[in-house]
């Protein structure tokens, strides 16, 4: 496809096929195109909020079971990376091949099923140097989950990368150069850049046109992904299509309420996500392990459980937000640093938002 043009009866679609020039005409275009595509752009629907860049290539990885999350401003602040297992299949364990791990140690945060994270300290409150990597903050090792090191050398097929939302290649260097450090065994695939939008597209409706999944910003903000958002919005379009339609006809009018419903199924998630990783972009590395070690204690792991979600995690994140030991902290950091109203008034809030911080 090379463009769209959208007129009050129907839609034109110019594309090229075995390299001949075709026009396609019909009642509704809907462009579920991802995120590298401008054709969105082009063709009416507005951008996200806001783009993060990831980059993310495959490694044999020493040490790794499960998955482990990267913290720290060296690595991507307000964001993370990550090295995650892809096939658990080919794990191999041979003491005779391989590189050694090293004295490495997670940080304890979560019994959930992505594991454990680590968080870079201060190197120079911990005295590193840059002849080595930079060291770990050692909370509470032994409750780590799927991370830890045996004495032989194991190692997984991961995915390896992190999401920024500036420029992604200083930190990508130093995930792998410095915080898995000895750890990395051959690369199996090039490195491989992408944008993800965040916070939704402000018009994802333009015409007969209809943009859906990441070519309309419906992506998680916490995480990046964005299969869940797109099944869930493909749905709710074609319940908007199907109640529209009429006779031969499609209301063009109708089709905007498609907009309407996921953001009303979907903003309050979408929302939650950009406001916590605004937050967290002005929060120092000795904070953030701070919040950590909050997160090792019984009665937060207990919440943690009883508040999962996969696919929806703004109650969690309220829920966290408003621990004794936690909410003070985050208000600080954000009166301090952030200086946003509305987000003091949406963390501190209740349920149903009732509640306002005075001026």
């Amino acid at each position: 496809m090379t463009s769209v043009l959208s007129e009050p009866a129907r839609v034109h679609v110019h594309a090229v096929y075995r390299g001949v020039p075709v026009v396609l005409r019909g009642r509704l275009c809907v462009l579920a195109c991802g995120s590298m595509s401008n054709l969105p752009l082009r063709s009416g629907i507005l951008p996200p909020q806001a783009w993060y860049h990831t980059v993310q290539a495959t490694f044999e990885v020493c040490g790794l079971e499960g998955a482990e999350i990267f913290l720290g401003r060296a690595v991507a602040p307000g964001s993370f990376g990550y090295a995650v297992g892809s096939s658990f299949s080919s794990l191999r364990d041979d003491p005779g091949e391989g590189r050694s791990c090293g004295d490495h140690w997670p940080c304890g945060v979560t019994s959930l099923p992505f594991g454990a994270s680590r968080c870079p300290s201060n190197a120079r409150a911990r005295g590193a140097t840059d002849a080595g990597p930079e060291p770990v903050v050692d909370v509470a090792p032994s409750t780590a989950v799927g991370a830890g090191h045996s004495s032989r050398s194991v190692h997984c097929v991961a995915k390896v990368g992190l999401i920024h939302r500036g420029g992604a290649g200083h930190g990508y260097r130093h995930l792998l150069e410095r915080s898995l450090a000895g750890r990395l065994g051959a690369r199996l695939g090039p490195d491989i850049w992408r944008r993800i939008p965040m916070g939704g597209s402000r018009q994802s409706v333009a015409g007969r046109v209809v943009a859906v999944g990441d070519a309309a910003g419906q992506t998680k903000t916490t995480t990046g992904g964005g299969i869940y958002y797109a099944m869930l919005c493909a749905r709710t379009l074609a319940d908007v299509v199907l109640d529209s339609w009429r006779g031969a006809d499609l209301e063009i009018a109708s089709l905007r309420r498609y907009d309407r419903l996921w953001r009303r199924n979907l903003g309050r998630e979408i929302t939650a996500g950009l406001w916590l990783r605004a937050i967290f972009e002005h929060v120092e590395d000795d904070e953030v392990a701070h919040l950590l070690a909050l997160a090792s204690r019984p009665e937060v792991r207990d919440l943690m459980r009883r508040e999962w979600n996969f696919d929806y995690h703004s109650r969690l994140m309220l829920s966290l937000l408003r621990l004794p030991e936690v909410r003070p902290r985050l208000l600080d950091i954000a009166v301090n640093r952030f200086k946003v109203r509305r987000v003091l008034n949406w963390i501190v809030g209740n349920r149903n938002h009732t509640s306002r911080v005075g001026a």
